[in-house]
């Protein structure tokens, strides 16, 4: 994850702001609706369905979605992966929805 911060943060003192890292920030009531997509392979896995239920709470309409069979960027194997294709296509109809 050292890698993605030093490519995604200015320093690490923004790793601390709530656009950043929205788990430690302590109110969430502002949050805009959400799509939450977690997967069984991803190491922010946890992470994702921790924040899909703290968004839950505070009653931010949230959409979550759970693949336990699939791994981070899933997506970019559907050429070879009958499940990815069909997982892709879940998340795309789902988004779809969610913005209308």
């Amino acid at each position: 994850m050292d890698y993605f911060r030093q490519h995604y943060l200015n320093s690490l003192d923004e790793a601390a702001l709530p656009l950043v890292s929205p788990l430690i920030t302590n109110d969430i009531s502002e949050s805009p609706d959400s799509y939450i997509l977690t997967l069984g392979f991803d190491p922010l896995r946890d992470d994702g369905i921790e924040y899909a239920v703290r968004l839950k709470a505070a009653g931010i309409s949230t959409h979550h979605e759970h693949y336990a069979d699939c791994m981070h960027g899933f997506i970019s194997v559907t050429a070879v992966s009958a499940r990815a294709k069909q997982a892709t296509h879940n998340v795309a109809m789902a988004l779809n929805k969610f913005n209308h």
